[in-house]
């Protein structure tokens, strides 16, 4: 196993959360630079067609660019002055860079390359938090908290805002127009942490509509009653799902309970 990493020559060491991954200790490392560029323009992340490896190894050669932000600055001139470019395809990908401004929190959070944030936990973070400043102030408590996320993944996210150098880096890529809100409402806690099962007709609203209402307010719903289940909202007609939760002596409330605890 190498010693140094063999783009760079700083020391390597291995990954504290994973014995068998080598990484390299420089921040700067060419390498890692270029593939968080190739990243952050994936189709999975922001989406910005016709950049990829080989026009991030040329922007990067040229010093347009030293980091994604700089993404944001570039000019189609200087585009078209490069190897292999002309006007057209400096155009189309200036335009896929623009358009990529729109791309959304979620993508954002994902682009950013937060060890263990795949595009299902980069989402979660989103809806939670409803903006990037919001997110960079979050504690590994609150984030362990969401649903599939436990201490690692949210240790690592409070890891990466807790740099100088990224928490500037989200600030330029805001200064440049980049999308850094959740275009949905942010999710609320007050039931956070609470599971509930819904049956039976629901005086005044759908079960969607009350499951969206708890999921919007930070708490799950379930198919199933169980010893896991909080509370089942019971309706008119309630079948055997009321029935197992009796026995179970898990709290059953109404639609007006559940609204209370909503304070609506």
């Amino acid at each position: 196993m190498p010693t140094v990493c063999p783009s760079c020559g700083e020391p390597v060491v291995f990954d504290k959360d994973d014995g068998a991954a080598l990484r390299c200790t420089n921040s700067a490392c060419p390498a890692q630079l270029s593939r968080s560029i190739e990243h952050f323009a994936s189709k999975g992340a922001m989406n910005i067609d016709g950049l990829g490896p080989q026009i991030v190894e040329l922007l990067l050669g040229n010093k347009l660019i030293g980091d994604v932000a700089d993404l944001y600055s570039l000019r189609a001139e200087q585009i078209e002055a490069l190897e292999r470019m002309g006007e057209k395809s400096a155009k189309n990908l200036i335009s896929a860079i623009e358009n990529s401004k729109a791309a959304g929190l979620s993508r954002l959070i994902y682009a950013l390359g937060i060890r263990n944030v795949g595009e299902v936990a980069a989402a979660a973070l989103a809806e939670r938090y409803g903006d990037l400043e919001a997110l960079t102030k979050a504690t590994v408590e609150e984030i362990a908290e969401l649903d599939d996320f436990g201490n690692i993944t949210a240790e690592c996210v409070v890891d990466f805002f807790s740099h100088p150098q990224n928490i500037a880096l989200c600030r330029r890529l805001a200064e440049a127009g980049v999308e850094t809100s959740y275009k949905g409402a942010p999710k609320g806690d007050a039931l956070a942490g609470l599971t509930f099962v819904l049956t039976g007709t629901l005086p005044t609203m759908s079960r969607d509509e009350a499951s969206e209402l708890i999921k919007n307010a930070g708490g799950k719903t379930s198919g199933s009653v169980s010893k896991k289940t909080d509370y089942v909202v019971a309706g008119e007609a309630a079948g055997s799902k009321l029935t197992k939760a009796q026995s179970l002596g898990v709290k059953i409330i109404s639609e007006e309970e559940l609204l209370a605890m909503l304070g609506e």
